[in-house]
């Protein structure tokens, strides 16, 4: 009998849920980012010219190009030009993912929420049963360095986890949190508002 209470329970939780999530599905999701940036000595400067620094490793990975492509429209939106014959910085970008389950059952990542074609934010419950749900964590890291010195001028680095596997549509809202405040960014980690776009449920 208690089984069956539970399990009624479950649908109940399960059809409501579905029916809130198909409405934001009109929405558009937002994350906290959790960013550390560090400014070298010197600092790096606004308005300066960079050209991309590839790793042989990075020659293979296949969404590289974009990744580049992504960094290159970030870089711009802080006042940085890409110039590689006469570039005062070597940039580095590099993103990791990885997917793990977590428990109790999470349906939206840490910091998500949508905001609804209303303007309402929408944050769902957690149901803490013994079920699992797979967790995927994107990890974007900036580095640039001085091209007459070699020196780090600056680090930075952005962390998320979602729920979505969808990686592509992750690495503007990771280069849009690790850019945040550059070239002067605050001290320790801190959390940084980041859009996602349009949100599709479907892909898990």
């Amino acid at each position: 009998m208690k089984t069956e209470h539970l399990l009624r329970g479950l649908k109940v939780v399960s059809a409501a849920m579905l029916a809130l999530l198909m409405s934001a599905c009109a929405g558009v999701r937002m994350v906290d980012a959790d960013v550390n940036s560090f400014p070298g000595q010197p600092a790096a400067v606004a308005g300066a010219t960079y050209r991309f620094e590839q790793l042989p490793s990075q020659s293979k990975e296949p969404l590289y190009g974009e990744i580049q492509a992504m960094a290159e429209k970030a870089l711009a939106e802080t006042g940085l030009k890409r110039d590689d014959g006469a570039a005062r910085y070597s940039v580095e970008v590099s993103m990791v993912s990885e997917q793990f389950l977590r428990q109790p059952l999470m349906l939206l990542g840490r910091h998500s929420r949508f905001v609804m074609p209303s303007d309402r934010l929408f944050w769902p419950h957690y149901y803490t049963g013994s079920l699992d749900s797979t967790v995927y964590r994107y990890q974007l890291r900036l580095v640039m360095r001085d091209t007459s010195t070699a020196r780090v001028a600056y680090e930075t680095a952005a962390e998320i986890e979602v729920p979505w596997s969808d990686s592509i549509n992750m690495i503007p809202a990771l280069l849009k949190a690790a850019l945040r405040d550059y070239p002067m960014p605050p001290s320790g980690t801190r959390k940084v508002e980041v859009e996602l776009g349009q949100a599709r449920a479907s892909q898990r």
